[in-house]
């Protein structure tokens, strides 16, 4: 007694047994349908992966914006204190 496999089997159930016609197109597309449903999971990984990036790049902008604008404000800060300094060195 042998084990049958899913492909003889359906081989013997098709008309001309695993030399016919049908048994090739029926496996042609199961193995289509594999092959664009691995496909769909692989690009669609690869899509939210893409979006994580991108998204990862704006909020780093965003935040050497808001850092950039503190740097200036403290810029502005030191400018003041250091002319404020030299005043009160030359007026006593």
């Amino acid at each position: 007694m042998t084990f049958s496999t899913g492909s003889q089997l359906l081989a013997l159930a098709l008309p001309g047994g695993e030399s016919g016609w049908a048994y090739y197109v029926i496996c042609a597309l199961f193995f289509t349908l594999c092959g664009l449903t691995c496909g769909y999971f692989v690009w669609r990984k690869g899509n939210m992966q893409m979006q994580d990036a991108e998204l990862e790049v704006k909020r780093t902008a965003e935040e050497l914006q808001a850092l950039q604008e503190d740097l200036s404000e403290e810029e502005k800060g030191i400018r003041l204190d250091g002319e404020g300094s030299e005043v009160e060195k030359v007026v006593p």
